[in-house]
Order: C-alpha cells, then structure tokens, then sequence
C-alpha cells in the first residue's frame, strides 16, 4: 500500500508539474508582442473612392510602399483599413490585401487604424443607417458621420464583428505589430444610454441623493431627475465639472471595452489608442478634449495626437518647440510604466485654403528628435502625401504634389536613418529620473474654467492656469532642469514623492486630504515645495478654505491668506530668496498673506511692502507660498518670476543634466537616457544660432572612456574635468547632437 500510495502521490506531482507548464506556455504564447526598435512610420490613405479601378489603387501602392521604404520608414498604418461591398453588403479584400502584401515585400510593418472619431472609418454609412436608433440625433447636436452611439448594442456587435474579421484575416500575417485601436479618442453624447450611465457614475462617487444635493446646491428627490441638459446651478461649479469627469471616465470605459474585445481575437499584438493632445494643455475645452489617463490603462502604448498648428490657430504665432518637450512630458507622464507613441505627429499645414502653421525641415526634425529625447519610443507622421479634396484639400503630407519628399519629408528621411542604425539602443534606452515634480489635478483644471468668457478676463486669463502650469514648466525647461508631471487626483504614494527635491503647485485650486498629508511628510523628510497664488484654496468638492493654504497646509508653509486681489497688471516685488537677491514682477495677483508661526517673508510687493513670498522651514525641508503666480508671470515674458523658480530648485539641490559653457547656452535642451552599452546624452539646438562651447556632464559612477557621435557616426574627443568630462563642441542651427559615452 505504501508503493502505490507513492505512485499515485508521484502521479499527481506529474499531473500537476504539466499542468504548470501548459498555463506557463499559455501565459508565454498570449504575452502582448511590443516592439524591439523606435517605430517611425506614417499614415497611409486609402480613400477607395478615389481610385476609379482597381487597378489604379494598385499602382499608387506600388510605387507608395517603395518610395515609403526609401524614405527609411519601417511602418505603415492605414486608414481607413476596412473596404465594403455595396451591393453585397460585405467586406471586400482586395485592395486591402495587395496593400499588406507590399508592404509585406518591402519589409514594412502594419498598423492598422480600427475606431476613428468618423465611422465611415471602419464601417459604411449605410450599415448605421440600417441599425435603429444607432445614430445620435438631438436639438442640441447636428447629424453628422461622428454621431454614433458607441454604447448602442447594436454598434458594440458591428464593431466586434469588425475586429474580429481584421484579426482573423491579417492576425497572423508577419507584417502585423499591433493595432492603433482608438484613434483621436472622443466621445460625448447625451442620450437614452449615456445620461443613465452618468447617473451610476454619479450614484458610486456620492452614495447617496443627499450627499450630492449638497455638493451640488441642489435639491433633486430622485436620481431619475439628474441630466447634464439641465441648467447648473451657479452656486456650485460640481454639476460642470461632473459631467466632464463621466466623460473622460466614459471614454475610459470605451477604451477598456475595446481592447477587451480585440483581445478576444487577438492576444499577441500591442494596441495603442491616442487622444488629440493632452487635456492639461489643450485650450479646446470641446469634446475632442478628454483626459488620457483614464484611457491609458487600457493601452499597450499609449499616444497621442501631435499638431502644433492648434497653438498657432489661438495666437496665431508658430509652437515654440519647449512647448513641444512640455506636451511630450505630459503624456509620458499619462502613459505612466507604459512606452508612448506620437501615433499622429504633423507633416504640414491643414490645409491650403488659411492659415495654418507650415512644418519646415527644421520642424519635423526637431519635433522628432524632442520626442525621442523625452523617451518616445514612436513616431507616425499624419500622413504619407498631401490631401487633395475634402476639408484638408492640399494639406499634410511629406510629399510635393509630384511624389518626391518636400523639405519635412527630408527632415523625416535623414532622422530614420539614424534610427535604422541605432533605433533598437534608443528604444531600449530609458530616460532618467528627474528630480523636479509639477503638481496637477484635473479638478483644479475643470474649475479654473470659471474665468473663461468672463468679460474681465477674456484675452488675459481664460487659460491663465495652464500658462501658470506651462510657464514653471518652461522656467525649469530654460535651466535644463528635466521635470515629471505628477496627478494629485491619481493614486499617489510616498514611494512616488520621495523621488524628487523639488515640487511645484502653480496654481493648483485645489488640495486633496490625503495629498497635503504626504506634502507635508515630503517637506519633514527635506523636500521644497513651493506653491503658487490661489493654490490649494479648495478640495475636490468645490467647498473653498476660509483658512487656506487648507488642510492644516497654513501651517507648512508658515503664512495663510487673507484676501485674494486681482488686477490687469504686473506687481514690482524683490527680496533675498534662496540666498539670492531677486527682483521681478508678479502677474495679474497680489494675494493678501498673513505669516504665522515660523513663517519668514523673504519677498514683499514693492509697492505697498506687503509680504509677497513667505517661506517656512519644516525640520529638514522647506515651503514656500507665494501671492503672485510665478509660473503665469514667466510665462508673459516676466523673466524675473522665472529665475526665483530656478534658484529655489538650486536651493534642493537639482542640477541640470548637464552644465553648458558657451554662446546661445539657452537654447540648448539636454536630456540623458542609460543604456547597457552606455549613456545616452541627446543635445538639440532650439535657437537660430549656432552653439560652440563646453558641455559638462559628471560620470554618475563610471569613468567615461570613449564618447561617438551616433548621428554622424564620429569620434568625440574630451577632457577629464573634476568627477566628469568636459566636450567641446559646435552645434548648427536648429540641429541635433546625440552622444553615446561608455
């Protein structure tokens, strides 16, 4: 008996062992594909309706891939992908066929866009049609091909149907890599099935009808009563912004039920989904701004949708290229562990009919080689040649109208051939930690909103929160200072903070319980923290401190305000800061602060010598309250309210990536990325001069002992300099310098 109870014992550790392996090898062959090298790509049109035979579409494919390829791009992603037989009413291949198989035959990858903000992108208008009730029509918005209700059972089963077809014909084809699943993600209707879903929403944040009658101001007896259709209430500003909480949420609900869906189909290859920028620094407050971090989880890589002429169609003046660094930070920072793509970046005008923001060689390449410093790990450029009919009619494109490369084409033809080389290093390569944090909460955001349209404030302060956000970002940018955007309205944890010496609040409304509790242990374990005029004045509920900074933070920062005076001017202050005597001016704000405790007024408004910046040392660290905003000043060309910003990051001890000795050294923008081979050093010349001079860099442990040029290819000479080496260098114009120091 004791034999065969071994037997059976060791059976069963057999049985058990391959059963281990099998979900072992299960887990291995469903493991998501990611890319081994930079994808750098572009869109392929494939408007059926323009080629009046088969034959046609043929040739403009054939001689597309190749000059694609000759461009060194190494991915297509087409659109629209799906082709449907009228009369039929079925999916057609042909034409989607040959065009895999050439790019089969030219070594290219594919990308396929699946949902696009039109459906006439991956279905036929008349299959909507067809559907009841599958198409949103209200007095409030027009019928057009963006009117789908995304949610309809109906649409949901026409959607799956369509990924399950393109999976199934192309899920094993060696040119597949992944799927651009969402493109320019947006959605926002108010109908039968969206307004009952706001109201779970509503119901799952509250609890209770009386809780949110109170956050509200209101005094609904049912749930059933609650519409975004009604008039808000001015007493309190939760309705609004509510509802675009649900939105971004519900877009995030869409993204999960897509990638669920692919995944039925296909669990080997990445999706990606993009929004239209980034929704902290989009001016557009209309549907197509949705927030990527409650879309991002439910990515392989996440993106975004990358135009420079939507800065240029508001000031009219081209994108200043830190803007550019600013953007990309966001969305690293939206993408969280996850790689980001640029999956849409601009190639040219909008269209030929206005006027729009031209991309010229400089454009392309600096947008790329920014992008790629910011760790991008893939650019794909909006779109192959120009648009020739249409709302976009002679726009975009990397082409002339003769099928050769324009001067941004160029620009995109000699940055691939640098990433042909060296793109699988750049892809594995990551970018370091930064020790300069900038808080943002997206409620904050939402209420910063009340201004716009007012008649005080139209033209000065309708985005005044994003310019206080992007001028502290800029400030720090201008100092070779590299910063994470960090959300206060996300989950955050010490482990998270405890990375930086430094954290900025520009103009950041509102302060969270939980998140002044870690601020004031990140300032008692010798972090800075420095708040900018009306931060932390309310919580996320829209109930405002009459004692602010709030949550016990007048403590921290040793000063509380009394008074919030605004006016359409900037403010003389000066003082000793951060061990520098400082004059500068303060925008628009002059706050009425009161020191208390240990607080210390180190700058006071010149004027009527009221305290202007108090700060408060809390054992280790120190905080530092402010009653103008420095961030928005900076970013008006009040340069002064810039350099307090930098000097107090000195003050923590943050250091730029590399210290520049030199002609133009303001203009350079340097980043460093660690790789196993080496360090990575990316140095771009953003002004119209050219640089010479010494570039210092510590070795971080190891002794440099060789340094190459990887876009030219060339040796570097350099000196030994302290605990780092000096490089003695020249950079033209506009031009990229990337060095690989081992």
């Amino acid at each position: 008996m004791n034999m065969n109870y071994k037997s059976a014992k060791q059976k069963a550790s057999i049985l058990m062992l391959l059963v281990c392996l099998l979900l072992c090898y299960q887990n291995t062959m469903a493991q998501v594909q990611m890319p081994e090298t930079i994808v750098y790509g572009t869109v392929y049109n494939i408007f059926h309706d323009e080629y009046a035979t088969d034959k046609d579409f043929f040739k403009a494919v054939d001689q597309d891939m190749t000059n694609i390829k000759k461009a060194n791009f190494n991915l297509v992603m087409p659109f629209p992908f799906g082709q449907w037989d009228a009369k039929t009413k079925t999916q057609s291949w042909k034409r989607t066929d040959y065009l895999v198989d050439q790019l089969e035959e030219n070594q290219l990858n594919l990308m396929p866009i699946m949902l696009k903000s039109t459906h006439r992108a991956y279905l036929p208008t008349w299959k909507w049609v067809e559907m009841d009730d599958a198409i949103r029509e209200f007095p409030e918005v027009g019928r057009s091909s963006e009117e789908v209700k995304y949610m309809h059972p109906e649409v949901m089963h026409s959607i799956e149907d369509y990924f399950e077809s393109i999976a199934n014909r192309y899920g094993n084809r060696k040119s597949l890599v992944g799927y651009n699943l969402w493109n320019e993600a947006h959605y926002n209707s108010i109908d039968e099935i969206t307004i009952p879903k706001f109201r779970q929403w509503l119901q799952s944040k509250y609890g209770d009808l009386q809780t949110l009658n109170r956050v509200w101001a209101e005094d609904y007896g049912d749930w059933n009563q609650i519409t975004p259709l009604m008039s808000r209430n001015w007493e309190s500003s939760m309705a609004a912004i509510d509802w675009d909480l649900f939105r971004y949420a519900n877009n995030g609900d869409i993204a999960k039920w897509a990638r669920s869906t692919i995944r039925k189909y296909d669990k080997k290859h990445f999706v990606t989904i993009n929004t239209v920028g980034t929704v902290e620094n989009n001016t557009d407050y209309s549907q197509w701004t949705v927030d990527g971090r409650q879309i991002s989880p439910y990515t392989d890589i996440w993106g975004i949708s990358f135009y420079p002429d939507k800065y240029m169609n508001r000031t009219q003046e081209p994108m200043p290229y830190w803007k550019y660094s600013c953007m990309y930070d966001v969305t690293r920072a939206d993408a969280g562990d996850k790689p980001y793509f640029l999956v849409e970046a601009q190639t040219n005008q909008q269209n030929g009919m206005g006027l729009f923001q031209f991309m010229s060689y400089d454009d392309i390449h600096l947008m790329s080689w920014i992008a790629l410093a910011d760790n991008c790990k893939g650019i794909v450029f909006w779109k192959w040649d120009p648009f020739y009919r249409g709302q976009q009619a002679f726009g975009r494109g990397l082409t002339l109208a003769n099928g050769e490369l324009a001067p941004r084409g160029e620009a995109a033809k000699d940055v691939g051939a640098v990433l042909k080389e060296h793109g699988k290093m750049l892809y594995e390569a990551s970018l370091n930690q930064s020790e300069a944090g900038i808080l943002y909460d997206i409620v904050a955001l939402q209420k910063s909103q009340e201004a716009v349209g007012r008649p005080g404030s139209a033209g000065k302060m309708n985005y005044f929160m994003q310019e206080s956000f992007e001028g502290t970002y800029k400030a720090l940018f201008d100092a070779n200072i590299q910063v994470d955007i960090i959300r206060t309205d996300m989950p955050l944890s010490w482990e998270t903070l405890k990375k930086y010496k430094v954290l900025y609040a520009p103009y950041q409304l509102v302060i969270r319980k939980e998140v002044s509790e870690l601020l004031k242990r990140f300032v008692k374990e010798g972090g800075v923290l420095v708040a900018d005029a009306h931060s932390f004045v309310m919580d996320e509920f829209d109930f405002g401190f009459p004692i602010n900074p709030g949550y016990g933070l007048d403590t921290l920062f040793g000063g509380r305000r009394l008074d919030i005076y605004s006016a359409s001017t900037a403010f003389s202050i000066s003082g000793s800061i951060a061990g520098d005597q400082h004059e500068y001016e303060g925008l628009y704000y002059q706050e009425l602060l009161e020191p208390i405790a240990n607080g210390e007024v180190v700058a006071s408004f010149d004027d009527v010598q009221a305290p202007a910046l108090i700060k408060n040392r809390s054992n280790k660290g120190s905080a530092y309250l402010s009653a103008t905003s420095l961030g928005g000043s900076y970013y008006n060309g009040h340069d002064g309210a810039g350099k307090v910003l930098v000097s107090i990051a000195r003050e923590a001890g943050v250091k730029s990536v590399a210290t520049v000795n030199g002609q133009n050294k303001t203009h350079l923008m340097i980043r460093e990325h660690t790789h196993k081979e080496g360090r990575l050093l990316y140095v771009m010349n953003l002004s119209n001069e050219t640089f010479e001079g010494d570039l210092e860099i510590s070795n971080s442990g190891n002794r440099a002992k060789s340094i190459k040029e990887l876009i030219s290819g060339e040796e570097v000479v350099f000196k030994s300099k302290g605990d780092g080496i000096s490089i003695n260098t020249s950079i033209s114009p506009r031009r990229t310098t990337l060095f690989l120091i081992k």
